[in-house]
This record gives structure tokens, C-alpha cells and sequence, in this order.
């Protein structure tokens, strides 16, 4: 493989054009710490369930972690962002730093990050989620 941290957005590019048919790409990146990685002992979470309802194939959620394919590492799934105006936006519990536990009824605990969103763009129009959130953000 090729590191490209030294190289000019232009010489990326370059080098993803003249790669041939097949690309394959690993990405590495920081994870910046939210409250629910941040001192776990004096955290204290509750459970919620949430009913949201899809438009399109999305609640507005953007979500990261889960089970890293390659390493067995399991980071839980987080909320990053809710979108304003989507559906997680007005129904308004679901807030960033919350950790998805259940979607539809199944456990993603143990679910990569693809996994989780494949599941969340094959359910219904109707879907919910359960969430453990902490009472300290409240």
C-alpha cells in the first residue's frame, strides 16, 4: 500500500485515477472523545425506546463505531449528529453521544458500523430504536 498523509489532495487524486479496476482503501482517523467513553464508572445510563418514521431511507442520524471487521475491536455505536429537521430532530430524545442498542428489536451491539446501517435502510418506514443515554446529560 501507499501512505498518502505526505502527499497533495492533487496527488491523491492522481493516484486513485491510476489505480486500475479495483481500489481498495483504509482509512485511519481519530475518534474524538464524547461523554460516553469518558470515565465509564461514573456514568449512569437509562434506556430508552424511540419510534421514528423514515423519509426516504433515513431518521438523520449520522452514527459511528461498531464491531471493526479486521481486529474484533467492538466501539459501541454512537449518535455523532442529528440532523436538524429530521425525523430523530422532531421527535427530540435522541441526542448525540447516545449509544444505539437495538434496531427493530435486534440486538447491533455486536454489529459493525455497515452491518447497523444496512439494517437501518432495509427496515420499514416505521422503525425503532432503543438507545442508552446518560442521565447526566439531561
Amino acid at each position: 500500500g501507499i501512505s498518502t498523509s505526505s502527499l497533495k489532495h492533487e496527488e491523491i487524486v492522481e493516484l486513485m485515477r491510476n489505480s486500475g479496476h479495483r481500489l481498495i482503501l483504509v482509512l485511519e482517523y481519530e475518534i474524538p472523545v464524547t461523554p460516553t467513553y469518558v470515565n465509564m464508572t461514573n456514568i449512569r445510563c437509562k434506556t430508552m425506546d424511540v419510534l421514528l418514521m423514515k423519509e426516504g431511507d433515513s431518521v438523520g442520524l449520522t452514527l459511528r463505531g461498531g464491531l471493526q471487521e479486521t481486529s474484533d475491536i467492538i466501539s459501541p455505536l454512537i449518535v455523532q449528529q442529528v440532523r436538524p429537521g429530521s425525523s430523530s430532530d422532531r421527535e427530540s430524545t435522541i441526542r448525540p453521544g447516545d449509544q444505539l442498542r437495538c434496531i427493530n428489536g435486534v440486538d447491533v451491539t455486536r454489529s459493525t458500523f455497515y452491518e447497523a446501517l444496512l439494517m437501518l435502510k432495509m427496515s420499514p418506514i416505521e422503525l425503532q430504536l432503543r438507545v442508552d443515554y446518560d442521565v447526566s446529560v439531561l
